[in-house]
């Protein structure tokens, strides 16, 4: 049997070579979701550090049996740990540390191996300063490389809101890599050291984890490809929508102007009624013609034509509501904004802000309209009451009134504008509901590719 003989000092100086970088790796992908401040957790991966240091310092004087406990406490440990601190998703989480634990024994063994090489006599005791020297230069060497393996497949999917459902069974794969590495250092036979001098053993280590990788990139990489799929079935949705709105916009505008024109052509029957002198038939259809008539009335608002018409249909749906309707709305008509865009972008704003305001009591009712622009770039402001508390998923996104999921139309606010490389912003407080939208005019010739 290999000699165990060690100095406290030298065991202490391995494991935190081996274990305490294991932790901020482990942190590093979630770095913008910690539960805490960083002062706290850093004092937190500190604790941690010590703790998984101790429970590796029980394995390291112990029989197989022992250091199987140890280290599975150790893992048990840093992964509760890394739940307290990072707020994420558990099977997301699970997934990272179960990789981090599986590159953790992947840097023991090969650190053991090249002691082996490098310092046979001393690698025959379990921890010595030959160990650490040589833990140093495998991590010099493995620990950059890990970085760029997150930063270049995992971030983006770590990243990623969604799949919940396919996480919480995902993280069944590194476990499984975990579980068969266990197996493979603990089995019966030769001694833990041993078997981590074994050049075969070594070998065997480093394929398993290069084939775990190798997965590991497939599946990020069917995820953003899954991902890249939903956003493009999204957008193609959205623009449905939006052209749905459009055309319903365009009709409904149409339709009014049809009735309006119809209204002269029925005043001329209801002048000849009236010469004849039947009342009751008169009153009656002067009655119900009153109620259904949207009033005409075209004001100009600003030069733009599109959105002069959109405001111009709105004033008289308001007006025919009794909701109090303020515009200050300045466009030029050169800004390069498309017809359809400006169209969509105020029917949106608009229809949201009359159905929450329909809902509120009738002396409390307004939707005030504001636009200014600086330069190359327009404001627009839309402030309406609502009765209805707005409700908002965890992303901070406002719900759908209508349908389950994010509205639609705030998505096509919000897609309008950040295709003209501005932004839209959307508060409620106090009953009072905002949509701020900030749009960047298209120079002359982008202007050209979007209404071709």
């Amino acid at each position: 049997m290999a000699d165990t003989g060690f100095k406290t000092w030298e065991i202490i100086l391995a494991l935190a070579i081996i274990y305490v970088p294991l932790i901020p790796l482990a942190i590093y992908p979630f770095r913008r979701r910690l539960r805490f401040s960083m002062p706290v957790t850093c004092i937190a991966c500190v604790i941690l550090a010590v703790a998984q240091i101790r429970l590796m310092y029980m394995s390291v004087v112990n029989e197989n049996g022992v250091q199987l406990i140890s280290n599975t406490l150790s893992a048990i440990l840093f992964v509760s740990v890394m739940v307290i601190l990072v707020d994420e998703d558990i099977g997301k989480l699970m997934f990272n540390l179960l990789i981090i634990l599986n590159f953790g024994n992947l840097v023991v063994v090969m650190s053991k191996f090249l002691e082996g090489i490098m310092f046979h006599g001393e690698a025959l005791q379990y921890y010595r300063w030959t160990y650490s020297v040589c833990a140093l230069i495998v991590q010099f060497i493995m620990v950059p490389l890990y970085v760029k393996l997150v930063n270049s497949i995992f971030q983006d999917v770590i990243d990623l809101n969604t799949m919940k459902n396919e996480w919480s069974y995902l993280w069944l794969v590194p476990g499984t890599f975990y579980l068969v590495l266990m197996q493979n250092a603990y089995s019966p036979g030769q001694s833990t050291l041993e078997k981590y001098m074994s050049p075969s053993f070594a070998l065997v280590t480093l394929a398993i984890n290069i084939g775990a990788f190798l997965v590991y990139w497939i599946i990020a990489d069917i995820i953003m490809e899954r991902e890249e799929n939903l956003k493009l079935e999204r957008e193609n949705n959205i623009l449905m929508e939006q052209n749905r709105q459009y055309d319903d916009l365009s009709e409904k505008i149409k339709a009014a102007r049809r009735n309006i024109h119809d209204v002269r052509h029925h005043y001329g029957v209801l002048k000849h009624v009236a010469e004849t002198k039947d009342w009751d038939m008169l009153n009656k259809y002067l009655e119900e013609y009153h109620q259904n008539l949207v009033p005409e009335k075209s004001l100009v608002y600003c030069n733009n034509p599109a959105a002069n018409t959109a405001l111009n249909y709105y004033a008289q749906i308001t007006e025919q509501e009794g909701i109090p309707f303020d515009v200050k709305f300045t466009m030029e008509d050169d800004m390069g904004i498309t017809d359809m865009d400006i169209s969509i972008l105020i029917g949106n704003l608009l229809e949201n802000a009359l159905e929450a305001t329909r809902r509120v009591e009738k002396d409390k009712r307004f939707i005030n309209v504001a636009s200014s622009v600086r330069g190359d770039t327009m404001f627009i402001v839309v402030d309406n009451s609502y009765a209805v508390e707005p409700q908002v998923n965890e992303k901070g996104e406002y719900n759908s009134t209508k349908h389950s999921g994010k509205g639609v139309g705030i998505e096509s606010v919000r897609n309008i504008a950040e295709k003209y490389n501005g932004s839209a912003d959307f508060t409620a407080s106090d009953g009072v509901f905002g949509a701020s939208v900030m749009i960047t005019a298209k120079k002359d010739d982008e202007a050209e590719n979007q209404r071709n």
